[in-house]
């Protein structure tokens, strides 16, 4: 039934279903040691990211409930995912965008649920967020590419007008990824349908 399944993701997963269905799409239970981990991760005193983190949660969904109180709970568990996040991965830390991620998911998921879904997303090669935030940006000249393709496509008088005025994705589409389109002003509905399909099926 798995055609069944991808068309009916793709059509929106039921709102109300999404905390059950988004950590079986992305098989957190797999990575249960990552949520044992993670208040081991908050214990720790040393995180050079923690100022940039603070300066970034009261522009990340200012107007959602759940984070528009300064330093209110929803603000304090984005702290937490954010700062356990950058301890656990030393090498990349924490990068602006990520904020919108782990808010997303905090928006359906519990805190130490989040955490192991981010290190998820992160690391595992059907999501490999990670090469989205690494300083070299691997994955986003792909993605430009796409965009144009997309546009030549879709929309080629778009495309040409683009052309003529020197206009690059670069320029426009960097934060769509970075932020896995939740920091833009997107309909919420359409990002969280985006969100289903990328837990299902993968970046």
């Amino acid at each position: 039934r798995e055609k069944r399944i991808k068309y009916l993701i793709r059509q929106g997963i039921p709102n109300p279903l999404r905390p059950k269905l988004w950590p079986l799409l992305a098989n957190l239970d797999a990575r249960a040691d990552q949520a044992v981990c993670y208040p081991l991760l908050l214990q720790s005193m040393e995180c050079e990211y923690e100022e940039k983190i603070m300066k970034d949660l009261a522009r990340t969904f200012p107007m959602h409930p759940l984070f528009t109180e300064r330093g209110g709970v929803g603000q304090q568990k984005m702290f937490n995912v954010l700062k356990a996040y950058a301890v656990h991965d030393k090498a990349l830390g924490y990068c602006q965008g990520m904020a919108f991620v782990v808010g997303i998911l905090l928006m359906k998921l519990p805190e130490a649920e989040t955490f192991t879904a981010l290190s998820t997303i992160m690391s595992d090669p059907l999501y490999d967020m990670r090469g989205i935030y690494d300083p070299q940006c691997k994955k986003m000249p792909f993605f430009f590419y796409v965009v144009n393709q997309l546009l030549h496509e879709y929309v080629p008088e778009v495309w040409e007008h683009f052309q003529a005025e020197g206009i690059e994705p670069s320029m426009f589409a960097t934060h769509w990824f970075m932020a896995l389109f939740a920091g833009q002003k997107f309909p919420f509905s359409l990002v969280l349908r985006i969100w289903d399909v990328f837990l299902a099926e993968g970046l």
